[in-house]
């Protein structure tokens, strides 16, 4: 079995600039600073040259571009990794059959055939679809480990390098960032052994609560977004390559801001939207029009309840009316203490929303 791609990655850290990582494509080092050759041009350019500003640096890589692949940016597939195949894992008699995975036994080479809701689909092998169908966008229908993910996105991002345009995939070298956050709390069949959780967190320790909605010494995790600290990190990469995140929550509860909102650059709420008409307002295509139907919790603090179960902010009172009812220490210079409030002063509150022009 050959090297795998985490074997041979390697990052660059430009002083005051962002990292630069690759598993094969070249780095161009000048002036003690570093660049990808992502035209495969050998030299510093206006698509590589991360000084430049964005819009320039897309406007000069999309001339480079074939019209192929342009329109394969347009697509998305769903994907499987070579450790979970669609293709039965068991050959035949003959020795025939089985997955067929490349020589670091990470990624899916097998063909697909099957049907879906649209009809027949047929896709070929994961560096076919990279290479020859230049298609960037997939979903990973598996919820692997993190060093097996770790393991596939190296692979993949090998196998893009080995083509004649390499299109990004590295936040550390994205200019934008779009993530889609859709947390989630609760089951439909079984009651959670704790409060119901507003956090967007990964593995927060919460106490019990005992059948009269009081806290037990005992205590339990809970996770609303799997990898939820990722956030932060991917911000961060972006944010040092001077790029821009723009986030979108997805609404099924009223969820805490916390861990979320501080590392966006722009942040759009969507109620189980249709993805589609989310990136119609986030690329600009669609002005935004909408409010918020409902007040966000500030952080657990104005959640928390005492020993005898009784909630800070009363139950029985809509979160746009809580603020009538909090402890008078609790309240801001504004008089207000329950909803979340952003660096830039805006609370989010029932019928909050700021359009392109504020």
């Amino acid at each position: 079995m050959g090297k795998k791609a985490s074997e041979n990655f390697k990052v660059y850290q430009n002083e005051n600039g962002p990292k630069i990582s690759t598993v094969s494509r070249s780095v161009i080092e000048e002036d003690g600073k570093y660049f990808k050759d992502i035209d495969g041009s050998g030299k510093v350019s206006e698509v590589n040259d991360w000084r430049l500003p964005a819009r320039k640096r897309a406007e000069a890589y999309v001339q480079t571009l074939s019209v192929k692949e342009k329109i394969a940016q347009l697509f998305i597939s769903d994907w499987r990794m070579g450790k979970y195949p669609h293709v039965a894992a068991e050959k035949n008699e003959d020795g025939t059959g089985g997955p067929v995975l490349d020589e670091s036994g990470t990624l899916d080479e097998a063909e697909f055939h099957g049907k879906t809701i649209f009809g027949e689909q047929h896709l070929p092998g994961t560096s076919t679809l990279i290479k020859e169908w230049f298609s960037r966008h997939l979903i990973l229908r598996a919820n692997p480990p993190a060093e097996d993910l770790t393991d596939f996105l190296n692979q993949l991002q090998k196998v893009a390098e080995e083509c004649e345009h390499f299109i990004p995939g590295d936040p550390a070298e994205a200019d934008y960032a779009v993530l889609m956050v859709s947390p989630s709390s609760g089951a439909y069949f079984s009651a959670t052994p704790g409060f119901l959780e507003l956090d967007i967190c990964d593995g927060k320790v919460v106490h019990d609560v005992d059948d009269e909605g009081r806290p037990k010494a005992e205590t339990h995790s809970e996770t609303t977004l799997a990898e939820a600290g990722r956030i932060a990190g991917i911000a961060e990469a972006v944010h040092r390559n001077q790029g821009k995140v723009i986030i979108n929550v997805n609404f099924t509860l009223a969820w805490q801001l916390g861990n979320v909102e501080p590392c966006a650059d722009a942040l759009t709420a969507g109620f189980n939207t249709y993805q589609p008409a989310l990136l119609d307002v986030i690329f600009g295509r669609f002005a935004p029009t909408g409010k918020l139907p409902f007040t966000l919790p500030k952080n657990d603090d104005v959640l928390k309840v005492d020993e005898n179960g009784v909630c800070i902010s009363p139950n029985d009172v809509p979160g746009y009316d809580k603020d009538k009812y909090m402890p008078d220490e609790m309240k801001d210079e504004n008089g207000k203490a329950y909803a979340y409030r952003d660096a830039a002063g805006n609370y989010y509150e029932m019928d909050f929303g700021l359009r392109y022009d504020e």
